[in-house]
């Protein structure tokens, strides 16, 4: 009987360790490929700091615009707050963002009445603001396309 539980838990040190060494071999060929496209210069690796840089552009001007901007570092560390709450699995994943950016700006010490208008205005020009033109975009693509009365392909089987 020792001799199973032995067993049985050598095995499961053996999984999760072929598991930890997959994951850490996953995060160095992710690492290798990342600093091979910056010694490249692709332009698209400074894709991802310029949307930041520029969302968080706009949630300090809506600050300013209500008058009440809190320090930088408070704004960043709010917006990235907001972003990890957005992987929150709220229904239509509305919600999340603006509820952990005006949670952290008010843990924060910024007062609740600006925090609220500042969050829900960036909100407003970064991602509701955007949906209009996009909408109208998709509707005009939609009648230029013809139509060829063809059936949707049926969806391929996972693979195994």
């Amino acid at each position: 009987m020792l001799r199973d539980r032995a067993d049985s838990r050598d095995r499961r040190f053996a999984t999760a360790a072929g598991r930890l060494a997959a994951a850490v071999e996953a995060i160095a060929d992710g690492v290798r490929v990342a600093v091979g496209m910056v010694r490249e210069r692709h332009l698209g690796v400074i894709g991802a700091p310029m949307w930041w840089g520029f969302d968080v552009a706009v949630l300090w001007a809506s600050f300013h615009a209500f008058g009440a901007p809190p320090p930088l570092g408070v704004i960043l560390m709010a917006y990235f707050v907001g972003t990890l709450a957005n992987t929150l699995p709220l229904p239509g994943g509305i919600g999340g963002v603006e509820g952990g950016m005006i949670g952290a700006f008010v843990a924060f010490g910024v007062p609740a009445a600006p925090a609220v208008a500042a969050v829900l205005a960036y909100r407003l020009f970064a991602f509701w603001l955007p949906t209009i033109p996009g909408a109208i975009a998709y509707l005009q693509l939609r009648r230029s396309l013809p139509s060829s009365g063809m059936a949707a392909p049926e969806p391929q089987a996972a693979l195994a």
